[in-house]
């Protein structure tokens, strides 16, 4: 189950705010997730996996949501990063052959309006849609 390599996949609940947003708890993590591809309706606190390109989790210095690096491989043009944002470990890729220290603190943020939303317990499809980080 859920064994796609190349993909962050995140498991939380989900609840509809209105049909074009969702709230997403992973955590202490508080996201809101807004499909462009069909309006989606969840029922109170559905699960959901969302699954998250290593492409789409950038390292932003200005970024409010911090973590901290895990690991890091360069590898010419690109760098592999693994980082640790509250219990979840995430896999970034920065294309500016840019290398990280282990412990270093950074931001993030999440681009993108190709994030997938999947049925946690039937595995279905649900979404694609852009992902932010929300207060509370």
């Amino acid at each position: 189950m859920w064994e796609i390599p190349s993909i962050n996949l995140i498991e939380g609940v989900g609840s509809n705010i209105n049909l074009d947003e969702i709230k997403i708890q992973v955590g202490d993590l508080n996201m809101l997730f807004c499909p462009e591809s069909n309006s989606v309706s969840l029922s109170g606190n559905h699960k959901i996996v969302l699954g998250i390109r290593p492409e789409y989790v950038n390292i932003e210095a200005d970024s409010a949501l911090q973590a901290s690096i895990y690991s890091t491989l360069p590898s010419g043009m690109e760098t592999i990063v693994k980082i640790q944002l509250g219990d979840l470990i995430l896999t970034s890729v920065v294309f500016q052959g840019k290398d990280f220290t282990v412990g270093e603190t950074v931001g993030v943020e999440f681009t993108g309006e190709r994030c997938v939303l999947f049925d946690a317990e039937t595995e279905d499809y649900l979404a694609l849609g852009r992902l932010e980080v929300i207060a509370g």
